[in-house]
């Protein structure tokens, strides 16, 4: 199955998605900064990237351009 980045700052919401997505057979990975988000997506390993747009709002934007340009 694919690889999924959870970028999300509430951590009992990252574990949510986390543990329903692994139990569907899916490979997660969890940050919760933007800056750590932008670092895991210009490596290039996922398929999906769930972002949390509570980011600040330029923390955001710089991880949809990272992921745009990947």
């Amino acid at each position: 199955m694919g690889r999924i980045l959870i970028a999300e700052q509430d951590q009992r919401c990252a574990q949510f998605l986390d543990r329903g997505l692994r139990a569907n057979a899916f490979t997660t990975s969890t940050v919760d900064d933007a800056d750590m988000a932008a670092a895991f997506i210009s490596t290039g390993e996922f398929d999906l990237v769930l972002l949390d747009l509570d980011f600040p709002a330029t923390a955001a934007k710089t991880v949809l351009r990272k992921a745009a340009s990947t």
